[in-house]
């Protein structure tokens, strides 16, 4: 019933975005619109990332299309389209979704049976499903940095070994998974991506990570 109620809550809020989007029709977001559904994979990363990073909580939908569009280019190809998405996912995630200062809890994980008594609870439900929901897609795209710092392809192998590194320097989310990423390039059979990450990690040693 409570995970039910800030379900509701979240359709309620992407639809009062939507229409207020809608009614001022600036030509940016028509130009947002357009690029969704019809444009490159650059443009649609970009707006994506724009979209997600104006207002998380009623853009959770931006943020599935970039992890949808970064785990189909890692299958299926389209590189480019891969180093475009991690990118764009690391930022978003380091900027906007995840707190500086603690790690994210699934939506069982919080104290529901006392949210009645509080005040604002279909609000504060609506953040705790949210929460979940970015705990989630993040563990998402660590599952899809640990396969891309494993593809032949160099390039991917760096970019996705630097986001790994840029996260855990500043968030406390998924730091084991993080972490291990990091570990296992040093027997990387390339030996700059090797040096490269042996590099990393001493960065990490020699300054404060997030708690």
């Amino acid at each position: 019933a409570k995970e039910a109620m800030a379900v509701a809550a979240l359709e309620e809020r992407v639809v009062s975005y939507e229409k207020i989007a809608a009614r001022t029709g600036s030509a940016d977001s028509k130009w947002l619109k357009l690029v969704r559904t019809s444009g490159t994979a650059a443009d649609k990363i970009a707006a994506a990332t724009v979209l997600a990073q104006e207002d998380p909580v009623a853009n959770l939908r931006s943020l599935e299309s970039l992890l949808a569009l970064l785990e189909k280019a890692r299958v299926k190809g389209g590189k480019r389209g891969a180093v475009q998405a991690v990118a764009a996912l690391q930022e978003l995630f380091r900027d906007a979704l995840l707190p500086p200062d603690r790690k994210l809890k699934y939506f069982s994980e919080q104290p529901l049976a006392a949210s009645a008594a509080a005040t604002h609870e279909r609000k504060r439900l609506l953040y705790w499903h949210v929460e979940d929901l970015v705990k989630r897609a993040f563990t998402r795209y660590v599952s899809a940095l640990d396969a891309l710092s494993r593809d032949p392809l160099p390039v991917l192998k760096e970019k996705s070994t630097k986001a790994a590194y840029e996260l855990l320097r500043s968030r406390p989310e998924g730091e084991r998974e993080l972490l291990s990423i990091l570990v296992n390039k040093l027997g990387d059979p390339q030996r700059r991506t090797a040096s490269n990450a042996a590099h990393l990690l001493l960065e990490l040693v020699s300054k404060e990570h997030p708690a």
